[in-house]
């Protein structure tokens, strides 16, 4: 499958990705999305745990 993450302008094509950041004393997960024209963040949040913070 190919897969095109380009976008001609700003606010077209967000990107997201879920990471699992080990630290000193218990990992955390990191949510972001991104913006694929200027690669800026534009959302984060993390939790100690992966489940939806709304349920």
């Amino acid at each position: 499958m190919q897969r095109d993450f380009t976008a001609d302008a700003p606010n077209r094509l967000w990107v997201a990705d879920i990471t699992l950041v080990p630290t000193g004393e218990e990992p955390w997960w990191l949510a972001s999305i991104q913006d694929a024209f200027s690669r800026r963040i534009v959302g984060w949040h993390t939790a100690e745990k992966r489940t939806p913070t709304w349920s």
